[in-house]
């Protein structure tokens, strides 16, 4: 991700899950990951490598504040490359969660 993408995700909350989404068959087509966050600055999606936003969901706290829910698809190719772009994708974002939560320490 570049700085800008990690701009937009500077107020996230929570990355609860990455799961698989299967075909008919049973079959893993594709890899979906949850991001939450308090608040989307000058929404956009963030140009992922292999991924797409599919939902933004906005919903209010019980202190009556926005929080929105963001859902990316990382398809599983030929070669099975989305789930290991979804992991990644999972990782940094929380990576960008525990240096969140260093700073707000210090």
């Amino acid at each position: 991700m570049n700085k800008k993408d990690k701009a937009f995700f500077k107020d996230m909350i929570d990355v609860p899950s990455c799961d698989p989404v299967y075909n008919k068959n049973g079959k893993i087509i594709a890899w979906k990951i949850t991001v939450e966050c308090i608040d989307v600055h000058n929404f956009r999606a963030p140009n992922l490598r292999g991924g797409w936003l599919t939902s933004w969901v906005q919903t209010l706290d019980e202190n009556k504040k926005a929080l929105h829910r963001l859902t990316y698809v990382f398809k599983d190719g030929l070669f099975g490359r989305g789930a290991e772009c979804a992991w990644q994708f999972r990782i940094n974002m929380l990576g960008q969660l525990a240096k969140k939560h260093n700073e707000d320490i210090k």
